[in-house]
């Protein structure tokens, strides 16, 4: 039986110290159809009209094999089979056996859903039928853990250490944070680190003592070919190709791109929502836009979405194939996120050729839209 490893959309942060090949694109792709607009047209909608479950902030959105959608929400872990008919819901609160109190990720597997709850930190496999399969602690000191991946009885995550302080000259600065690749065995003590992956944050100290932490740039990371992921990390262009269960990157993916200016409203600032001495903590906003805003998975093509927008065609989405070369290019207009998140990219998923996304309507309900990824206007 083919071995298969379930990885996460997540939304902590990691980079790559080294880079096995990389993969330097022009600007333009070989696509003489590129720069084209592609539709989507809505297929399917899920709202919380009824007494079944309600929508509360739904933050976390992944795609079962048959086409079943899961949603993480607030005290609520919910299935929907592939016509959006509610199934069930797996969140049991509370800190005994099988029970949770935050859900940080999870997973879905052919037989069963994986689920890293917060705190206490530990992971909680459960049948598809609701019933506990296993329960067992992750915890690690220093840092917070997010789950990335599961391949066998072996555990992948992203630990984000505790701002140092002390290690910071003033009150305040951009520091790099050094984010860690872990992997642990189930049954085995201790954690295995092979990458560490450093971002960017703003750190402002209180003189009180402590301070605040505002990431500069996201995480974003996908699933890709079995035991591989995609990462993008940095405020430059570039998507990482790693391989999670060896800990190692194979290579880095890289095209010319003009760079988008931060916008007027984005200018006045980055607010992470600390506080300190009863002020907002506001970190000073870089001169360009991330380049990269997500990734998704088409079969083994790799789309970029780019922070490149129209008003008329929507988000410039750019493919390379799974060498990484640049094929093709097209405007793709992306529903808008239902909530800015400083952290995490927008919660939308791409399976075979459908997109999936929370959003909001009019009256900010929450909902979630599978669309058609249809043909193309010029």
């Amino acid at each position: 039986m083919k071995r298969m490893f379930l990885l996460i959309a997540l939304f902590s942060f990691f980079s790559t110290v080294h880079a096995r090949q990389v993969i330097d694109n022009p600007a333009q792709p070989l696509s003489s159809q590129s720069g084209r607009v592609v539709t989507l047209k809505e297929v399917l909608r899920i709202t919380d009209e009824g007494d079944a479950f309600y929508f509360q902030r739904p933050n976390r959105l992944h795609i079962g094999p048959d086409g079943a959608i899961f949603v993480a929400d607030t005290d609520q872990l919910l299935w929907f089979g592939p016509d959006g008919k509610f199934i069930r819901n797996f969140f049991k609160k509370g800190q005994g056996p099988g029970e949770l109190s935050y859900v940080n990720d999870f997973a879905v597997s052919d037989h069963d859903l994986i689920v890293h709850n917060g705190n206490p930190s530990k992971i909680v496999r459960l049948g598809f039928d609701g019933r506990l399969l296993k329960d067992f602690s992750v915890r690690t000191s220093g840092g917070s853990l997010q789950l990335l991946g599961v391949h066998g009885e072996t555990y992948a995550f992203i630990k984000t250490p505790f701002p140092m302080m002390n290690a910071i000259s003033g009150m305040e600065a951009v520091a790099e944070q050094k984010n860690a690749l872990l992997s642990v065995v189930e049954g085995v003590e201790g954690f295995k680190e092979s990458v560490s992956f450093p971002t960017q944050v703003f750190v402002k100290k209180s003189k009180g003592g402590g301070g605040a932490i505002i990431p500069l740039n996201k995480i974003i990371a996908v699933p890709y070919l079995e035991t591989k992921a995609l990462i993008s990390h940095t405020p430059e262009y570039a998507v990482k190709i790693v391989d999670v269960e060896r800990g190692e990157v194979l290579r880095s993916i890289r095209r010319k791109y003009e760079r988008i200016k931060t916008s007027a409203e984005d200018k006045k600032g980055i607010r992470g929502g600390a506080m300190i001495d009863g002020k907002v903590v506001v970190a000073p906003a870089p001169e360009f836009a991330p380049d990269i805003v997500n990734l998704f998975i088409h079969d083994k093509d790799i789309w970029v979405a780019t922070s490149t927008k129209s008003k008329d065609k929507g988000v410039l989405i750019d493919v390379f194939d799974s060498d990484g070369v640049y094929r093709d290019s097209f405007y793709l207009a992306l529903p808008e996120p239902p909530d800015w998140n400083i952290a995490r990219p927008a919660p939308q998923v791409v399976r075979g050729d459908f997109l999936y996304a929370i959003e909001k309507d009019s009256e900010e309900s929450y909902m979630i839209k599978k669309y058609k990824i249809g043909g193309h206007r010029k």
